[in-house]
């Protein structure tokens, strides 16, 4: 089945292609089979991202896990990667730290919130930050991604002032990405909104010699280095290599961020002078280690990616896919199928269109609908955790839908005592109306069941020899108006009065119709 429709940009390259191809003899690419083409890398494309595994998120530790010694302390059993990871390297940005309510914010490293002030998490890289640390200052429904995620999800964001590519990120005036807790620690650096956070600003006031240090930690000389508050130490550190560690790192965030920025009162320490009650709780040393340790590793696994270049890439640094041989040579069947000539060039020139239009729409091209879609990597041994997850949410929903039916009882009963409480006023403020009322209701009921009578007549006089109708007279119907305007509300002797005037000029009428007779009879 065709699905994709085409667009403007699709005819203008359609017809490009066509006066190519009717240069050398080739034959006419109709519309149809373009869409046929783009529908048919679509689907193709979608299953091979089907049985591409996603990322890892689990790994198991055996008994006999010898490899593994960094491990060691650890019982068997199933580890989320993030926290080996942490126990291996140390952490930057506090996503290690297992559950979402006890990770902290990866700004401030802070766990405690309050509605002003709650902490949100990135569905994208699993970042949690409080509002005011990271500028937001309004939370979506549903999902909410940082800045970096919305933008530039698929590409790794490099801070213009450490090495680190973790952590929670912010652009700067030229369009590159920053640490916010860079731009804060960093006493150059300010904010252009300090609602928002962001953009980070004043980098050309960042002096040469700052940009000139190189990390104690990291052994590298990049970016930006901050230093010990100790008068007589130069120790030099970047911001996240101090927070992987584990250094003495006070902030007075916790009196709010607009405070700590007008105030920029930072203080930081090396291991060598650093207060012994922060040791107590906190192994610098090792802390140190884990992040050497952490760039070595990720200076080999660069190497190696160099070295293995496009090997085994199916996307680029941007997003662009990257088609493999046998899906163009499925293609070329395809072309072949139709009896177009010049298959293999016009099936790598669609090809590269495709790749292009992709990665400009950063979406697929086609909604493809397939709800039996499951992912290839669960494992048996996973199967209880997500049944437990699923009977969870099943009672938060259950739950709902309890506190959704008690609510709609309290609106009800609400509704009642609305109705009882009109009918209050009305007995104290218009109390005649009540006494009123049944009378007239059953005078009507009377009426109704004699043809309305009193409700249709037109009491007469006589005017010389004419018969003429006396409008000041009453009737039925100018009685029950004068009932609705509320003009009986203060007076139940006029209502009286009315109704009497009404009988009496029933008997009084000199009309000899049978309505009039019959009235009478009735009065």
């Amino acid at each position: 089945q065709v699905v994709y429709d085409m667009d403007e940009q699709d005819d203008f390259y359609l017809s490009m292609i066509n006066k190519r191809r009717l240069k050398v003899n080739h034959c006419y690419i109709s519309h149809e089979l373009f869409e046929i083409v783009i529908t048919f890398l679509e689907k193709q494309w979608h299953l091979l991202s089907k049985r591409i595994p996603p990322k890892q998120k689990y790994f198991d530790i055996g008994p006999d896990a010898k490899e593994f010694q960094d491990f060691k302390n650890l019982k068997p059993g199933k580890y989320n990667i993030a926290v080996l990871n942490a126990l291996v390297y140390g952490s930057d940005d506090g996503v290690w730290c297992g559950p979402e309510q006890d990770q902290p914010c990866a700004i401030c490293y802070g766990s405690e919130c309050d509605n002003a002030n709650q902490i949100v998490f990135c569905d994208g890289c699993d970042i949690a930050v409080h509002q005011e640390c990271y500028g937001v200052v309004y939370i979506p429904e549903g999902q909410w991604y940082c800045r970096h995620c919305m933008t530039a999800k698929k590409k790794e964001a490099h801070c213009q002032f450490c090495p680190s590519t973790t952590g929670a990120f912010k652009q700067t005036e030229s369009g590159d990405w920053a640490h916010v807790i860079c731009g804060l620690w960093i006493p150059e650096l300010t904010f252009k909104s300090p609602v928002y956070m962001e953009t980070i600003d004043n980098i050309e006031n960042v002096p040469k010699g700052r940009w000139n240090l190189t990390c104690y930690i990291c052994k590298q000389k990049c970016g930006a280095c901050i230093q010990c508050a100790n008068k007589n130490c130069a120790q030099a550190y970047h911001v996240t290599c101090a927070r992987r560690s584990e250094l003495f790192m006070k902030h007075n965030l916790d009196a709010g961020m607009q405070n700590s920025l007008h105030l920029k009162n930072f203080v930081s320490f090396c291991d060598r002078h650093t207060p012994t009650t922060w040791l107590e709780n906190h192994d610098i040393k090792e802390g140190i280690k884990k992040t050497r340790l952490y760039y070595q590793e990720n200076k080999k696994d660069e190497n190696n990616r160099n070295s293995n270049n496009n090997i085994l890439r199916w996307e680029s640094s941007i997003g662009t896919p990257i088609l493999p041989n046998l899906i163009w040579e499925r293609l070329i069947k395809l072309l072949e199928y139709f009896q177009i000539d010049g298959s293999a060039k016009l099936s790598s020139d669609l090809c590269k269109y495709w790749a292009l239009k992709r990665e400009t729409k950063t979406a697929p091209l086609i909604k493809l609908h397939d709800p039996y879609t499951t992912s290839n990597n669960i494992k048996i041994e996973e199967i209880p955790e997500k049944i437990e997850m699923a009977n969870f949410l099943n009672g938060n929903i259950n739950n709902l839908i309890k506190i959704s039916d008690d609510i709609i009882k309290r609106q009800q009963l609400t509704l009642e005592k609305f109705d009882i409480d009109l009918k209050n006023i009305g007995n104290i403020y218009f109390p005649v109306i009540k006494l009123i009322k049944p009378v007239l209701e059953e005078l009507l009921k009377l009426d109704e069941e004699n043809n309305r009578l009193l409700w249709e007549f037109k009491p007469s006089i006589f005017k010389g020899t004419k018969l003429e109708y006396n409008i000041d007279i009453l009737n039925l119907e100018s009685i029950v108006l004068k009932f609705k305007l509320n003009q009986y509300s203060q007076s139940l002797l006029e209502f009286n009065n009315d109704i009497k005037i009404l009988f009496d000029n029933v008997n009084r009428s000199k009309q000899k119709t049978n309505k009039v007779l019959n009235l009478k009879k009735l009065l």
